[in-house]
């Protein structure tokens, strides 16, 4: 148990502690760690200090976690116990990386983090300017590659703050976090409920089971999951019904597959939200059980869109131009507000790409109604969706050509009960080879995060293409996920 005075007494004892290791106002300070306090601590001190806090995403492979880093260039890491072996390995390939501090027990490291705190004072210092750079998080776009998304105080605050008035938190309110605290759905959940004074219980790992017993047993008001999660305690035998006493329970990350969202509303009725978020904005668009449920029970139209967007939050489609559409009309969505990302680091390539004008460029095909609900019709890049993480396939199809006796290889998504989508590939082969898809499964895990690794592999003679050469992955989807 930790109150909102301790936490806040830490926090700036975390700060004091980093400067007294040399941190200055924009030192990155980057956290690879299981759930905890931790998180709260590490963005408050940062916002305290003028630090940039920088959550390193858990499931990465080295390489990955290597690629994001060394663009960042964190001067501290903060480590569990669970990753003190990469932490290492990451300081000898990353100069920038002057300290690394064990978080909990059984880390061996050097530095300890509740001695450190117990060895600083609390100090106070003068606000910061909400403009400049607080959070550098991780996301994997139409490259493949994790680029390295910027956000301040501001657009912190924009994104988040109107959830509180949208999902009725209040003092009174008791968020449960069970998704990994550097996800943006995550890290949605425990802004909002500290921004309005909330009670906040964490689970260092997620299971669906203990999940739901803790939001039975704590009486939670307040779970944010993403629809993978939310599917695995429905695939789990677990009692919906344990979770009738939630104020909300919303989904972020993809849109819910509707028959769950039915069983979902027959026992939580309209408690049941769907929200829009991805880590170049926070918290999107939302949709209410009010929007998409008749008064009899039934879904209306309506449960296919992603919902409206949040208070500041302008959304749009165009066209190959650039030119802003109709209602109704399909074309690229793009954002603007200030809740969007001023850019990515060091990306000027990819900053160029995203934006049109003030307008930030999604990449995904949408159309919007009279009404403001916005639906997303398609992926324009290709992009996998799997349990509301985005993978690329040609990230996935590089690894696969990098194996000697493939000639070319195909990525794409299928239906899944479960994640949404799943990964799947074609590949051909260079003659007088006998290899399988089981092989290079194995391939790809040695060389790629958990879930980006292809479901299934299968070797043809050929691959659908273009006349200009390109590949038609459309054809690939139809050939093997006919539905």
């Amino acid at each position: 148990m930790q109150s909102y005075a301790q936490t806040y007494d830490r926090t700036l004892r975390l700060a004091s502690a980093l400067e007294a290791l040399d941190a200055q106002p924009q030192s990155r300070i980057a956290i690879l760690a299981t759930n905890g306090p931790w998180y709260f601590e590490v963005h408050f001190a940062a916002a305290e200090a003028g630090f940039v806090a920088v959550p390193v995403n858990a499931r990465f492979t080295m390489a990955e976690q290597h690629g994001f880093l060394s663009r960042v260039g964190p001067d501290v890491l903060l480590v569990t116990a669970e990753y003190a072996a990469r932490a290492m390995e990451l300081q000898k390939l990353i100069p920038s990386i002057h300290h690394v501090v064990g978080i909990g027990e059984g880390h061996g490291m050097d530095l300890d983090y509740e001695r450190l705190l117990a060895r600083a004072d609390p100090i106070e210092r003068p606000l910061r300017d909400v403009d400049e750079l607080a959070v550098v998080s991780a996301t994997s776009g139409t490259s493949g590659q994790a680029k390295a998304v910027q956000h301040t105080q501001r657009t912190t605050a924009s994104a988040y703050a109107p959830l509180i008035e949208l999902f009725e938190i209040d003092e009174d309110a008791h968020f449960v976090t069970g998704l990994a605290m550097y996800f943006a759905t995550g890290y949605a959940g425990w802004t909002a409920s500290f921004i309005a004074g909330a009670k906040h219980t964490i689970m260092p790992t997620y299971s669906p089971r203990g999940w739901v017993d803790l939001v039975h047993d704590t009486g939670a008001t307040h779970g944010f999951l993403g629809p993978t999660p939310v599917y695995m305690i429905m695939d789990g035998g677990v009692d919906l019904g344990r979770l009738r006493g939630l104020r909300y329970l919303s989904m972020g990350g993809s849109l819910c597959d509707p028959s769950r969202l039915r069983a979902l509303t027959e026992v939580l009725g309209e408690r049941v939200a769907i929200q829009l978020s991805m880590t170049e904005l926070g918290a999107g668009t939302v949709l209410l059980g009010h929007d998409y449920l008749n008064p009899d029970g039934t879904l209306n139209p309506r449960h296919r869109s992603s919902g409206r967007p949040v208070t500041g939050l302008e959304v749009r489609t165009v066209d190959g131009r650039g030119a802003p559409l109709g209602a109704g009309a399909e074309g690229e969505l793009e954002l603007r507000g200030p809740m969007v990302s001023p850019g990515y680091l060091n990306d000027e390539a990819a900053n160029r790409e995203a934006r049109n004008g003030a307008w930030f460029r999604t990449g995904d095909v949408a159309r919007i109604d009279e009404e403001g609900f916005v639906y997303i019709v398609d992926r324009k890049k290709d992009l996998i969706v799997s349990g509301g993480i985005n993978i690329a396939p040609s990230e996935i199809e590089q690894v696969l050509m990098s194996h000697p006796a493939v000639h070319a290889a195909g990525v794409f998504g299928v239906s899944d009960p479960t994640y949404g989508e799943a990964v799947h590939a074609a590949v051909t082969l260079h003659r007088q080879s006998d290899l399988t898809g089981d092989d290079l499964i194995a391939w790809c895990r040695e060389h790629l995060a958990s879930v980006k690794k292809p479901r299934s592999i299968v070797v043809v003679d050929e691959l659908p293409v273009s006349s200009t050469g390109k590949l038609l992955r459309r054809q690939l989807r139809a050939q093997f996920d006919p539905t």
